[in-house]
């Protein structure tokens, strides 16, 4: 708590973007999620296009399930050109967040951005096995139709 009182007095003193990263870093620690949100969208303000600070609220946006802002602000980060290895990180951020929308075309080219065979392995996987389910609930809902269908007839309808 004093170290993130002492980043909030330091940001506000020089409101630079390193210091309200810092605040947040330290809002977060703190477990207070909206106090992090508030200082990365000020960094942001001070650099729009700071990678960090996108990396940051994506983090907040991801466990807040808000996928569509998630989605943006990890693309922003990779817009804002962060070292390779954030960069690939981030990629495989992006496949699983997609995995997690069953988007799974869209998964499997971030986790090639990645570089990672394992996520592109695992999500071509998943893809197959949602298409099964799918298929599995069709003949499900045909199989009841039929046994409804069955059932009239033998009451005489």
């Amino acid at each position: 708590a004093a170290a993130q009182a002492a980043a909030a007095r330091a940001a506000a003193l020089e409101a630079s973007y390193e210091h309200h990263l810092l605040h947040g870093q330290y809002a977060l620690c703190a477990g207070d999620r909206a106090a992090a949100q508030a200082a990365f969208e000020r960094a942001l303000a001070v650099e729009p296009g700071g990678w960090r600070a996108h990396l940051d609220l994506a983090w907040i946006d991801l466990k807040d399930e808000a996928w569509t802002r998630a989605e943006e602000r990890l693309r922003a980060a990779l817009a804002g050109g962060p070292p390779e290895a954030v960069a690939r990180r981030t990629w495989s951020q992006l496949g699983m967040l997609y995995e997690r929308r069953e988007a799974f075309d869209q998964a499997i080219a971030a986790y090639l951005e990645a570089g990672d065979e394992s996520g592109v392995a695992r999500a071509r996987a998943n893809r197959r096995t949602a298409a099964d389910l799918r298929r599995y609930a069709d003949m499900a809902a045909e199989a009841a139709a039929l046994e409804a269908e069955l059932e009239a007839l033998d009451n005489g309808g």
